[in-house]
């Protein structure tokens, strides 16, 4: 969607429908957007495209850019950022790095106000999960946040391009709070998703149906019933948009679970009957809806007659989703499509995550996307020389179609050489820059639903049980279920425990040092994590199976923590 600064908050875009006629509000938008449309493709557009025809230029100059920023930062001077001419001089004094290289730097900066890591003072953090229960928190400047927005109306155009009629209607935008807290010296953190729905163009947020207040309830449930009722109350949207299919999976759910109270807030525009609001809440609410009596009559009369609604009957002039489709996600995306009409299109959104945008889809008909090339300097490694210690690097230029590589970015926001632990792949060319797609995180991680559990997280929460002598694993490993949105531990106990409760204990555990795995299982967009205790020797099994396959005796490990896809070994014949 489009990024400029928006002149009108929330109350006053329904305002802005309510004194205007639904259909001339419409109209009048319709025609303007397709204004801005233009604006944006004579610019922006353009200059992105003709990145695309020198790769190797346009990453230069990037990293020269990034560099002459930052070469008076403390970071910068302790690396001779002044004095590096080249790629080939930025690899020999700039080492690969984890978030744990640059903590410091980012806690200094932020504690005494000075520049250690970006010349630039962050005015707001991106939170995420970390690799132990301290979570991440990466800085973000006025200038990055306005290059994002830049990238951001590019990715709106290649969308609009494709599927103008998707911003005939209303849209369904679902994002996260832009501020969740804030630090001790007073700078917030949040979502930098949340940030740009905030301040999206008063002619796209005008129809938006969710105000951005919504998304700051702590309640989830609660939340997505309000979220249903403030889209359900609008027949004509046409674009949904949010980063994971899960989401929109899990609204359905509370559609079709929580009808009642669904379409008494429509048909009434109350809220009062909702527990968990504050009275201030619940008034700020009630402002910003519009009862819509005839609306719910309708929907009532669709409940009465399907089994179960999908989102093809309740707006049936949808016409386009934008979220991901690859990785782990790719296996939702069927499960999606069954709940809308064949005319109903699912856009790739992008290589998105809370580090930065990696990539912006140029051919939205056939979701083929390139890397962010015009903002941030990549290389890569191909996947099966990083995972054996093969650090050969590449840059975009040197990309061949049909691999997959490991990913590092430097950004303006002081991440330097870092390591994204994520693979993706080359799926083709767009002139002469590779198009990607993201294929799963790397070794140690898991991403269902968004959460990125760690296997390190896995191990420290398992560890604390056997400390305190719940359990003593003798073999174990966890299983991510991409298609049911799930986990399952398989543990071998010494003790031969079977103690099913022990699996609520881990679950709880591991939404106490991964911030993301609370907020979804709170979410009910991952499920609850399973135990299954297996017979003795089952591990001597594995072991024994994975030798036959060609596997070093003195090389040989379990990976704790692993896709469903990618485990073979029949384990459910082990199960007690």
């Amino acid at each position: 969607m489009l990024i400029t600064l928006s002149i009108f908050g929330d109350s006053n875009q329904l305002h802005l429908r309510t004194v205007i006629n639904m259909s001339v509000f419409l109209a009048l938008t319709k025609t303007l957007i397709a204004t801005e449309m233009t604006l944006v493709k004579r610019t922006l557009w353009k200059s992105f495209i003709n990145s695309t025809k020198n790769p190797k230029e346009t990453q230069d100059n990037v990293l020269k850019r990034i560099l002459k920023e930052n070469q008076d930062t403390v970071y910068g001077q302790e690396h001779n950022f002044q004095s590096i001419h080249d790629y080939q001089q930025y690899c020999r004094e700039v080492s690969i790095s984890e978030y744990e290289d640059l903590e410091k730097y980012i806690q200094n900066q932020e504690q005494l106000k000075k520049p250690y890591l970006t010349s630039e003072q962050p005015f707001l953090y991106a939170r995420t999960s970390g690799t132990t229960n301290e979570s991440k928190l990466l800085p973000i400047s006025r200038s990055t946040a306005e290059r994002y927005k830049r990238s951001q109306k590019i990715a709106a155009y290649g969308q609009y391009a494709s599927y103008p009629a998707m911003l005939s209607g209303y849209v369904l935008a679902i994002g996260s709070p832009a501020v969740e807290g804030y630090l001790p010296g007073g700078t917030p953190y949040g979502s930098m998703s949340g940030l740009l729905y905030k301040e999206m163009s008063w002619l796209v947020r005008g129809k938006f149906v969710v105000p951005t207040k919504v998304f700051d309830i702590k309640d989830y449930e609660l939340k997505y019933i309000i979220i249903a009722a403030f889209s359900l109350q609008q027949k004509k949207i046409t674009a949904m948009v949010s980063a994971n299919p899960s989401t929109f999976i899990k609204l359905l759910d509370v559609i079709n679970t929580q009808q009642q109270e669904i379409l008494h807030i429509i048909k009434t525009g109350s809220f009062v009957q909702l527990k968990g609001l504050t009275e201030s809440e619940q008034q700020d609410l009630e402002k910003q809806f519009k009862k819509n009596p005839v609306r719910a009559q309708e929907l009532e009369e669709l409940f009465t007659m399907h089994h179960r609604l999908t989102y093809a009957h309740v707006w049936p002039h949808l016409v386009a989703v934008s979220t991901w489709t690859g990785g782990s996600c790719g296996v939702i995306i069927p499960v999606l499509k069954e709940n809308f009409s064949k005319d109903t299109h699912i856009l790739e959104i992008g290589y998105l995550s809370s580090e930065f945008r990696g990539s912006i889809t140029v051919d939205a008909q056939n979701n083929h996307a390139v890397p962010t090339l015009h903002e941030t300097f990549f290389e890569f490694v191909e996947r099966d020389d990083w995972e054996n210690a093969n650090h050969t690097f590449k840059t975009l230029d040197m990309l061949e179609k049909g691999k997959q590589y490991y990913i590092f970015i430097t950004t303006g926001s002081g991440l330097y050489r870092y390591n994204m632990n994520d693979i993706v792949e080359v799926t083709g060319y767009f002139n002469k820059t590779p198009t990607i797609v993201f294929v799963q995180k790397g070794k140690g991680v898991i991403n269902l639903t968004g959460e990125k559990l760690h296997e390190g997280q896995v191990l420290k929460v398992l560890e604390q049980l056997e400390k305190d002598k719940r359990i003593e694993p003798v073999f174990f490993v966890m299983i991510g279920d991409e298609k049911e949105l799930e986990y399952i531990l398989y543990l071998e106990d010494a003790k031969g425990s079977a103690d099913v409760n022990i699996a609520q204990l881990i679950d709880i555990n591991l939404a106490i040092v991964n911030i993301e795995y609370e907020a979804k299982r709170k979410s009910g967009r991952l499920k609850p994590l399973k135990i299954v205790f297996l017979k003795r020797g089952t591990g001597d099994e594995y072991k024994k199976e994975a030798l036959e396959r060609g596997a070093r005796e003195n090389q040989f490990k379990v990976l704790p923590l692993q896709y469903k896809r990618d485990f073979t070994f029949d384990i459910g014949k082990y199960a007690l």
